[in-house]
């Protein structure tokens, strides 16, 4: 996962080979998820729980909990 100025959370997958995709492209990471709801840059970005939650904190002052099976936003204080 990374964090980008606009305020959006990337979700790669890095090693497709690994998930059986035998292409040309396995070595190339993809964007598997765009996850947005921050109004600034992102500056942390944590994966929590096997990967199954992100937490992230934004200059917008707010810090945003993720569930991403499936991809929602939880409002603060919901875990």
């Amino acid at each position: 996962a990374a964090g980008t100025f606009d305020g959006r959370v990337l979700l790669w997958q890095l090693d497709r080979q690994a998930q059986g995709e035998r292409t040309a492209s396995s070595d190339t990471p993809a964007v598997l998820q765009t996850l947005q709801g921050h109004g600034g840059a992102i500056f942390r970005v944590r994966l929590e729980q096997g990967g199954r939650k992100v937490i992230t904190t934004s200059d917008d002052r707010t810090a945003r909990l993720w569930a991403l099976s499936p991809v929602s936003l939880q409002e603060p204080g919901a875990a």
